[in-house]
């Protein structure tokens, strides 16, 4: 066998060499590819899930607030102490800026999401489905139902 010939086959080999190290390469590339996506998309879970948790904490501490919160604005309606009324809309956009909305209902249209029929009435003067008065105010948290409002319903 020639000198030539040897180097021919270990040009074959060191090719063949080559392809194999170019096919590990590829693989752990796109290996790598993926475990980094699914790295990025467990971190915007997390995130979220972080947030998700939050706002239930939230949720729920204003959901045993708004009894109180509810008898308090009655006192504060009813009361002529202007620093009790002024105490109370500070309180009130404390909680508007940390997310709570208060679910507009009398002259709406019935929507069962947001809102808890009570009693219904006929009104010929008032389209079907109005809502024509609020016995309970209703509350929403970052756009989630915290608590329906209750409501009369006009009925044709």
């Amino acid at each position: 066998m020639s000198k030539k010939d040897d180097e021919c086959k270990a040009c074959i080999e060191n090719m063949k060499k080559f392809e194999e190290l170019k096919n590990d390469y590829v693989l752990i590339t796109n290996q790598l590819r993926l475990l980094q996506a699914d790295f990025d998309n467990y971190k915007k879970r997390v995130i979220k899930e972080k947030s998700d948790l939050a706002d239930s904490s939230k949720i729920e501490l204003l959901a045993e607030l708004l009894p109180h919160f509810e008898i308090f604005k009655k006192a504060s309606d009813l009361s002529t102490d202007e620093g009790f009324k002024m105490l109370y809309k500070n309180f009130m956009k404390v909680l508007s800026k940390s997310g709570l909305e208060e679910i507009k209902s009398i002259g709406e249209k019935f929507d069962i999401n947001f809102h808890e029929a009570m009693v219904s009435v006929k009104d010929e003067s008032k389209d079907d489905g109005i809502i024509i008065d609020e016995v309970e105010k209703g509350y929403i948290f970052n756009k989630k139902l915290i608590k329906p409002s209750k409501v009369i319903v006009n009925k044709n």
